[in-house]
């Protein structure tokens, strides 16, 4: 059954045709490898260069967790990184996310479980949405990038549980994009909170503007 979890997911991430899709590794277009292991002082992201050079970073506050499935992503027009796991497992088993933009760690923050529930099985998508305006006879561009969340979510191990899907759109910088003077991990714990959720065969998105 937990198998059956986790490719459903995946099955629902693929269908709605992102652009940059994840693992515990991802390759962007340009060549350049980011993957995320563990070692003895946490979750460690490297990132190999398409001329081979390697720089890598540690996740804070990672240290002594029992991460996995492991999921990290791209977003090729900001270098944003974005890295999703499972922390613990069974009915203690909670997701977290942190990102990586310009050097900087944001998070870890965790997004479901601890609070009651188990939540396991974290899938993470990008995807990049172009929509064309024409304007007195001029076609203009409007692009938003959406970071897709999705994890099952349970109350009893014998419980089925339910499939939750939440998109968050970035700002031009990559961050996840709340309300001026909102702090990010209230906002994007808001957004996670208000998306609607039902049994995988009706599941649906939000799209946070």
């Amino acid at each position: 059954m937990r198998r059956a979890r986790a490719t459903l997911i995946a099955i629902l991430l693929v269908g709605m045709a992102v652009t940059a899709s994840a693992g515990d590794m991802t390759l962007t277009r340009t060549g350049e490898l980011y993957r995320v292991a563990p070692s003895e002082d946490g979750l460690v992201l490297s990132h190999r260069l398409s001329d081979g050079s390697v720089t890598t970073s540690l996740i804070p506050q990672t240290a002594g967790i029992a991460a996995t499935s492991v999921q990290v992503g791209v977003d090729e027009l900001t270098g944003a990184v974005y890295v999703m796991w499972q922390d613990g497992s069974e009915l203690d088993a909670r997701i977290d996310i942190a990102w990586h933009l310009d050097e900087t760690w944001t998070g870890p923050f965790t997004i479901a479980g601890a609070d009651g529930t188990a939540a396991e099985n974290p899938q993470l998508m990008l995807d990049r949405v172009v929509t064309e305006v024409e304007e007195e006879g001029e076609t203009f561009e409007f692009a938003t990038t959406f970071l897709h969340l999705s994890w099952w979510n349970f109350v009893e191990d014998r419980d089925d549980g339910t499939a939750y899907l939440a998109s968050v759109s970035l700002d031009e910088a990559g961050n996840p994009l709340v309300q001026e003077g909102a702090l990010i991990e209230e906002a994007l714990a808001n957004i996670i909170a208000a998306s609607p959720n039902k049994e995988v065969e009706a599941i649906t998105t939000h799209y946070a503007h």
